[in-house]
Formats: C-alpha cells, sequence, structure tokens
C-alpha cells in the first residue's frame, strides 16, 4: 500500500497533544491554500524550526559535518547521516552534495579506489546500495582469506612439511639405504641431530652368516 506524504503528515499530526496540536493548526491556516497538501519534508522543517533550540540545531549541524564511518557498518552509518542530515540542509542542497558528503565520511577500507565511481553517480540511493555490495564484499574476501591461511591441525598438533630445502628426509634415507642392500649383508641406523637438522647415517655389522 502505497502512503502519499500528505498522510504520513495527518498521521503524525494526529498524534500531537497541547502545543504541538495547537502549533499544527495554526501552522496549517497559515499555508497558501495554493500550495496543495504539506510534504513531509516541509513539516518536518517547520517542526524543527518551531520546536528545536537553535543552539541544538548548530550542534546536530556540526555533528553531521564531522560525521565518519569508522568502526560503524554501512548500513549503521546511513543511518547516522539520514538523522543527522535534517539538521544541516544547507550542506546537502544538491544530490550531487549530498553524495559526496556521505562518501566523504565512509570508511578507508569501503571507499577505496572505488569513490570517484561512486561519486559519479546521480542518485543517492544507488550510492548507498554500492557501498553496502563493496561491504560485503570486503567480508567474503577477509573470510575466504583467513580460511586460506589457517594452519591443518591434526590431533592437536599443527602439521608442518616434513621435508623443508636443503634438509634430507628419514623416509629419503631409508630409501637410500634400501637401494643400496645387499643380501647378507648387514647394517643399522644411527641417527643423529645437529643445527635443527635430522639425519642418518648407516652402520655396518656383522651378521651370523659372516661368521661361517
Amino acid at each position: 500500500m502505497k502512503v502519499f506524504d500528505d498522510d504520513v503528515v495527518e498521521l503524525a499530526a494526529y498524534q500531537f497533544r497541547d502545543v504541538a496540536g495547537s502549533w499544527f493548526e495554526m501552522w496549517e491556516k497559515e499555508r497558501d491554500e495554493d500550495d496543495g497538501p504539506p510534504t513531509w519534508e516541509e513539516f518536518e522543517e517547520a517542526f524543527m524550526a518551531n520546536f528545536i533550540p537553535e543552539e541544538d540545531k548548530e550542534a546536530k549541524a556540526t555533528e553531521f559535518e564531522q560525521l565518519k564511518q569508522g568502526n560503524k557498518s554501512v548500513q549503521e552509518y546511513y543511518m547516522e547521516f539520514i538523522n543527522l542530515a535534517k539538521h544541516a540542509p544547507h550542506m546537502i542542497k544538491t544530490e550531487k552534495t549530498k553524495i559526496c558528503r556521505f562518501v566523504s565520511g565512509l570508511a578507508y577500507h569501503i571507499k577505496d579506489t572505488r569513490s570517484t565511481a561512486m561519486v559519479g553517480m546521480t542518485a543517492f540511493s544507488y550510492v548507498v546500495g554500492f557501498t553496502k555490495h563493496l561491504e560485503k564484499d570486503k567480508h567474503q574476501t577477509r573470510e575466504e582469506k583467513s580460511i586460506t591461511r589457517k594452519p591443518e591441525h591434526r590431533s592437536g598438533l599443527m602439521v608442518r612439511p616434513m621435508e623443508e630445502e636443503g634438509v634430507p628426509s628419514i623416509k629419503g634415507s631409508l630409501a637410500l639405504a634400501e637401494s643400496s642392500y645387499q643380501p647378507g649383508d648387514g647394517f643399522s641406523f644411527r641417527c643423529t641431530q645437529s643445527n635443527g637438522n635430522q639425519s642418518c647415517q648407516n652402520q655396518n655389522f656383522r651378521t651370523p652368516s659372516s661368521y661361517s
């Protein structure tokens, strides 16, 4: 169901009591009948001008001017941007200036090199949607990198490669010894470790057959 501006204004005015209700009746009578039903923007501006102290409006305008995304999500930053923007209409008179102000406050990891493309967009809603898409891509990329870098664990121990460049493995030493084995020979292995490198050497010994 589509709700028109004049319906929203009437609904808001219906909830007014006492001073606010009297103000709305007076405001409606002072408006030119040729202007048609009041829009929400007109109503909001008139209401704030009458009920919000000037010093509060200036404080909110300064807060909007200095607004940054920081650690907030794009959605959180967008909502705060909208809430404060109405206190500084002079800063966002056009769609272009509104877009530039929104993009300038984005976190660096979001706007990155795409800020030029965002500023070139003509609709504020497109910029917000595009920014949310960038945020989603950034999160997905970080998750993929985290999974890729995560070391493999087995039984609580981190699995490391058995062979490193320049360091012979025990398996390789065994294979070498087996290839040089001749029937009737006797040998054993003595493994030593020096400077973190492990090596195995075969020691010849006489089998019982060599005594015969």
